[in-house]
């Protein structure tokens, strides 16, 4: 059984492809993988700072396009020469199941098969693929099939059958052929537009004739994933007042220099336990660590992703564990808790911005996936706080100023998140992740709350500010910020 009801026939408990395969049945039509992407590997140039790829232990990639898998589970594609390929599984929205961990690749003119890895243990290989319990070239002849041939070999024969295409694009070929009198499937295609455009990689024609060997799809978070989060969900999800304390401003943030939005994504609030305090722990080494939420975002599983839940509004991998992850609040769900009302996402996106979402988290999550500016300079990780500064000087206000209160053991912490253990590394972290806009220093958390008393709005704790405006601790940590504008 899959996420959202799926399931697939088997039978001794592998795949019973002989149902798959068979037009005009229930488990024709209810197959849950419908297409496959290729993706390729970037090389990282000298000179790149890690930081550029993002929060991610994916390297950069880019996508060289879409086949469709057959009803028995084959796939044939040409793909670049003498370049690392990776095949995704993907389900009728263009997302992911397990991603395959493993580069592959093949001279000009070599075929390359899977089997060995991918042959079930409950039979004897078939030196063809497969085995011969449940072989797709065995199991249920298809229409101009033979006993050696899967439904992708047999569709081979037309010569532009196994090109990749740039949209994921199905229709029907079996149901006419071998099913008289069904209903052919509905078509289906994924296609970009209507506010959601990659870069293409390669020549002009790419535009009009897709070719995997020169063209390539470059997705950057900044670029094209963040313009949709701005048109679709920062009315509500912006600011300090973000609802369900998502930010998903497109504002440059100190954490590496990176916009507010991917830091929320990517990274996580801190854990808190059962009294509301943040979980610490010290590793063998003494590294302090602050535990986090799972981030709304899974590099590499657009269905693990709850950012993908929301935006489809359908219960995929992600889970629901309040230890972990925020309560997945939804219409009469009793994760609905202390006022929170349910908004149905999913009408706020259309096919376009879904699949490019979904892409953009399947192939990594990076926040570039293009080593290179626009001027062919090696991209820098640029407007990074510096952490020299922090120690010399901010850390001292913090400690004087915030410390008393902003420490795990002190009761009264119950409703902050911002952590100071002492440890130079670790506040400057979270210092960092305070800081939500470099342009605009005064308006990041960091100074905007502690500037304020108990009788503004957001009140902070106590009848005077902690740091006020005209203070010489104030100007300290507004020129970490932004060292050329000059103190209020």
């Amino acid at each position: 059984m899959l996420a959202n009801g799926e399931s697939i026939p088997r039978v001794g408990g592998a795949p019973d492809i002989a149902s798959l395969k068979l037009p005009g049945t229930a488990a024709f039509a209810n197959r849950v993988a419908r297409f496959f992407r290729i993706s390729k590997a970037v090389p990282t140039p000298a000179g790149l700072d890690r930081e550029v790829i993002g929060e991610t232990e994916f390297e950069m990639q880019q996508i060289v396009g879409y086949g469709v898998v057959e009803p028995d589970g084959s796939i044939r594609a040409r793909v670049p020469s003498d370049t690392p390929v990776t095949i995704t599984a993907l389900d009728s929205q263009g997302r992911a199941f397990t991603p395959h961990t493993h580069w592959i690749q093949a001279r000009e003119g070599e075929r390359r098969f899977c089997k060995g890895c991918h042959s079930t243990r409950l039979g004897t290989t078939n030196a063809n693929g497969g085995t011969f319990l449940n072989d797709p070239a065995v199991v249920g002849i298809h229409p101009g099939g033979t006993s050696t041939t899967t439904m992708a070999q047999t569709r081979g024969a037309d010569p532009s059958y196994a090109n990749l295409k740039r949209d994921p694009s199905y229709s029907d070929f079996w149901t006419a052929q071998y099913a008289n009198g069904a209903t052919p499937e509905s078509p289906i295609t994924l296609a970009y537009g209507a506010g959601a455009t990659p870069s293409i990689k390669g020549p002009a024609s790419c535009g009009s004739t897709w070719s995997a060997k020169d063209c390539a799809i470059v997705i950057n978070y900044v670029d094209h994933i963040q313009p949709i989060l701005t048109a679709k969900c920062t009315s509500c999800h912006t600011g300090t007042g973000a609802s369900a304390g998502l930010d998903l401003s497109d504002t440059m943030a100190g954490a590496f220099g990176r916009v507010t939005s991917y830091q929320e994504l990517l990274v996580g609030d801190p854990l808190l336990d059962a009294n509301g305090q943040p979980i610490i722990t010290i590793s063998d080494d003494g590294e302090v660590r602050i535990e986090r939420e799972r981030a709304p975002v899974e590099p590499g599983s657009a269905r693990s992703s709850r950012l993908v839940e929301r935006i489809f509004e359908q219960s995929l991998k992600a889970g629901v564990s309040n230890t972990t992850l925020r309560a997945f609040c939804r219409a009469g769900g009793a994760s609905c808790v202390n006022g929170a009302t349910w908004t149905n996402h999913s009408g706020f996106t259309n096919v376009a911005e879904r699949r490019l979402i979904s892409e953009w988290v399947d192939v990594g999550a990076q926040y570039y996936n293009d080593p290179f500016d626009g001027s062919g300079t090696v991209r820098s990780a640029a407007a990074r706080l510096s952490e020299s500064v922090f120690a010399a000087q901010v850390q001292p206000v913090l400690q004087a100023n915030c410390a008393s209160c902003h420490q795990p053991s002190n009761g009264a912490f119950s409703a902050n998140r911002f952590v100071l253990t002492g440890n130079t590394q670790a506040d400057f972290s979270a210092t960092a992740s305070m800081v939500t806009n470099l342009a605009a220093p005064d308006s990041s958390l960091l100074l905007f709350r502690p500037s304020r008393s108990a009788a503004d709005t957001p009140p902070h704790p106590g009848a005077v500010p902690v740091l006020p405006v005209a203070s010489t601790s104030y100007c300290t940590l507004r020129r970490w910020i932004a060292p050329t504008l000059a103190c209020p």
